[in-house]
């Protein structure tokens, strides 16, 4: 057995295909962060076509849920840096090739700073990059406190990870800090991130691949119009159900802290997706979102918009979520 990976229980399985169709996306989730979005929260996430965990720690692969699983070690003890995780990493560019093989596009989620994220993300990246992967990449960045060398190994990463992916969306974990009580427990504030990228998911798959859409978008539109853009994306998400539902969840989408209307109104390129009960999704509300959108946009960029006439997973009457790109970064 190769010592880099994972005892025959952990090792890669690849998810049947025989319900899915073009394009086949899949998720992959590299370090701490993978515990979240594959571990306690995987039960929230849409039917990808895959999904993969990378890690330095075999202990944590074993508790998240994933068709592969690729453990960066030598064998003997966890890398401790991220140069060293790095290298490692390398030596399993095969083992990454195979898993991500026949996607069409990836949503690379990850930790910047710490070991394992900052040195495997850039490699992760390159494999895609040179299958012509479509590859949106969300980024977690440290909180204030964590001290400079995490975050000049975070903004080094940041920078390799960017020059590989066709769109990157940073998020920084300090930005919590305005948001969040002052006794609002570490676990709560952790899971913020994650539950973004979880909506973002949710929101691309039902874009361009849910079958339940009532208007759904070209996957070459989204590839061109979103993520072809220069500079960095942001993503804001709001619910609401009741009277003037559609105009509460937009309102709290355009002013979710990871997105807010400083970086909404750089944008050069926007996706609106929307997900309503059916019996709430009324062509009037469409439009008041629409406009909501447009009245915080410079000038007329491009803006294309998907829905969904289904009740969302949270029970409310109205989800509005929104990808901006071309966001120049602070």
């Amino acid at each position: 057995m190769d010592h880099h990976q994972l005892p025959p229980t952990l090792n890669a399985i690849e998810a049947p295909d025989s319900e899915w169709f073009f394009p086949k996306i899949g998720l992959v989730a590299i370090g701490t962060i993978s515990q979240s979005i594959l571990g306690d929260l995987a039960w929230r996430l849409p039917s990808l076509h895959r999904t993969m965990a990378i890690h330095t720690d075999a202990n944590a692969l074993r508790r998240v849920k994933a068709d592969c699983k690729l453990w960066v070690s030598d064998g003997k003890a966890p890398p401790l840096t991220p140069q060293a995780s790095q290298l490692l990493a390398q030596s399993l560019i095969p083992d990454m090739a195979e898993a991500v093989a026949g996607l069409d596009m990836v949503l690379l989620v990850t930790g910047m700073g710490g070991v394992a994220g900052t040195g495997i993300a850039p490699v992760v990246a390159q494999v895609l990059r040179e299958q012509k992967i479509l590859t949106l990449a969300f980024a977690t960045l440290p909180f204030n406190f964590e001290g400079n060398r995490r975050h000049q190994n975070a903004q080094i990463g940041l920078q390799e990870l960017g020059t590989q992916v066709n769109a990157l969306l940073p998020v920084n974990n300090s930005d919590l800090e305005r948001v969040v009580e002052e006794n609002a427990s570490l676990e709560s504030v952790m899971n913020h991130a994650p539950l973004a990228f979880i909506q973002l998911c949710r929101s691309i798959m039902n874009s361009v691949v849910v079958e339940h859409s009532n208007v759904g978008i070209d996957f070459e539109d989204l590839r061109h119009l979103i993520l072809g853009q220069t500079g960095d994306c942001a993503f804001g998400f709001g619910a609401a159900s009741g009277v003037n539902a559609a105009d509460a969840a937009v309102n709290q989408a355009i002013h979710h802290i990871f997105l807010g209307q400083s970086r909404l109104q750089q944008a050069s390129a926007v996706l609106v997706a929307i997900e309503a009960t059916p019996d709430a999704l009324s062509l009037r509300d469409v439009r008041s979102i629409m406009l909501s959108v447009g009245q915080q946009l410079p000038s007329a960029p491009p803006v294309i918009y998907s829905t969904v006439s289904a009740t969302p997973e949270d029970g409310h009457d109205f989800r509005v979520s929104i990808l901006a790109s071309g966001i120049a970064r602070i």
